[in-house]
């Protein structure tokens, strides 16, 4: 028996209908379809064709390791590695040549920034000392008389003025490092984040706490292409459309305000990441496959 009739046999064993499952999957009823006839191609890739077939299997209550075992030569091999790295070399070409240009770019413009400074520069010290031939004529005048008198009594006046504004500008520091250091933002992130269950297998689900997330959003950023389904619980709305995203797609944003669940799958966990308020919930299995169950309290 051909894998798309085992997993239609199964399916109408059960007594549902694809319409029921593609609300338990989350899989689209058209690829549902192809799935049964065999029609393996019309799957959005060959690297997310397994994972649909898992997720069908189990749904049906068959054992997916067991089918995936059996027809194993009906299924179309897919390298994970090179769905994985490839996008990453391929930005890594695209910052090389945009870091050759803007270097070009850097050798034009630094001449005309030096022979700036120089005049801005220069201009600075024929002020300053203009300043300072000026200050000499007015503190020296012409006439004679009681100028002692008269030097002894501004340089006492100074004195006292100098040390009066050194006093003022030590209390404004003083003042200007309080306030600093009390109403300084640490920009640190204010939610706490907790795996609370990390899952096993093929297909593995793991469960994180999310406290005192100040953003009641998810950001999920993407290197690379990779399958993502986002509901409000296991069996609630659907966040997001259940398809394959690109890097250039990235990053998603997702709304859980007033929601106290997320349902998270990606069929590409090696270029998934996955952050609320600033902190990051790991994937932490090996394979690329996987579930997060986000709580928020």
């Amino acid at each position: 028996m051909e894998l798309g009739s085992r997993l239609k046999e199964a399916r109408q064993a059960k007594g549902l209908s694809q319409e029921e499952i593609e609300s338990s999957t989350k899989i689209q009823q058209k690829y549902l379809q192809a799935m049964e006839e065999n029609n393996f191609e019309f799957l959005p890739g060959k690297f997310y064709t397994r994972a649909f077939i898992r997720e069908y299997a189990s749904a049906v209550g068959l054992d997916p390791e067991e089918v995936m075992n059996e027809h194993e030569n009906e299924l179309p091999a897919v390298d994970e590695r090179s769905a994985a790295v490839y996008p990453r070399s391929k930005k890594t070409e695209v910052r090389a040549a945009a870091g050759s240009g803007s270097s070009r770019s850097t050798s034009r413009i630094l001449p005309a920034v030096i022979t700036g400074v120089l005049v801005v520069l220069i201009a600075f010290i024929v002020y300053f000392f203009t300043q300072q031939i000026t200050t000499t004529d007015e503190t020296n005048p012409a006439d004679e008389g009681p100028q002692d008198e008269v030097v002894i009594s501004e340089d006492k006046n100074g004195k006292q003025d100098d040390k009066k504004a050194s006093d003022d500008e030590a209390s404004e520091a003083s003042g200007d490092s309080e306030n600093g250091s009390s109403g300084e933002d640490t920009g640190e992130p204010t939610a706490e984040v907790e795996l609370e269950q990390e899952g096993s297998g093929d297909f593995p689900e793991h469960t994180y706490n999310v406290k005192g997330a100040s953003d009641k959003k998810v950001k999920v950023e993407l290197s690379g292409t990779a399958y993502l389904e986002a509901a409000a619980s296991e069996d609630g709305e659907g966040l997001i459309d259940p398809i394959p995203y690109s890097e250039e797609e990235s990053p998603l944003e997702i709304d859980v305000s007033g929601k106290d669940q997320l349902y998270l799958k990606t069929g590409n966990a090696a270029v998934t990441k996955v952050t609320v308020d600033g902190e990051q919930l790991e994937f932490p299995a090996e394979v690329s496959t996987q579930k997060l169950l986000i709580n928020f309290n």
